[in-house]
C-alpha cells in the first residue's frame, strides 16, 4: 500500500533494495493495515497534508495555478518560476490560514466529461493553457 491510498503498490517502480521486498510479518491482512505503528505513520502523513491544503492552496493561487484535471482523465503540468516559488513558500510559512473560497477549474479531455463536470457545479477551463500543459489519459 503506497501512502497514496489511490496508488498501486507497484515494487518494480521503486528504488528500494532487493531485500525490501522479501517476505516478512504480513503488514496487510484483508486489505487493512496489522502494523499499528506504519498505520499511525501512514495517518499522520495523511494529516500533515490536510493541515497544508490551505497553504498550497495560497501558494497555488499566488503562482496564478487555478487549473487542475480530473483523476483518470489526465494531468495539468506547470513549471512555476523556482525563485518565486520559494520566495511565496518563505513568505506564507507559519501564517495562519483562514477558510476562504478558492477559484479552480477543470481542464478535461472532451465534452462528455465537461458536461459532468459543469452539471456538477464545477467550472470547465474554455481558454487553451497558457502557464500549463494538458496530458490527457485518454485515447486520441
Amino acid at each position: 500500500m503506497e501512502i497514496n491510498p489511490h496508488i498501486p503498490l507497484n515494487p518494480a517502480v521503486k528504488e528500494c533494495p532487493p531485500e525490501s521486498w522479501e517476505k516478512g510479518p504480513e503488514l496487510i491482512v484483508g486489505g487493512e493495515l496489522v502494523d499499528k505503528e506504519l498505520s499511525r505513520l501512514i495517518q499522520r502523513s495523511r494529516q500533515a497534508d490536510r493541515d497544508d491544503i490551505l497553504m498550497k492552496d495560497a501558494i497555488c493561487a499566488l503562482l496564478g495555478i487555478r487549473t487542475t484535471a480530473l483523476k483518470g482523465d489526465g494531468f495539468t503540468a506547470y513549471l512555476p518560476d523556482m525563485n518565486e516559488f520559494a520566495t511565496i513558500i518563505d513568505e506564507l510559512t507559519g501564517q495562519t490560514w483562514p477558510q476562504w473560497s478558492s477559484e479552480w477549474e477543470f481542464h478535461v479531455s472532451g465534452e462528455e466529461i465537461a458536461g459532468q463536470v459543469m452539471a456538477a457545479g464545477a467550472q470547465v477551463a474554455t481558454d487553451a493553457p497558457g502557464n500549463y500543459a494538458f496530458i490527457s489519459l485518454r485515447a486520441a
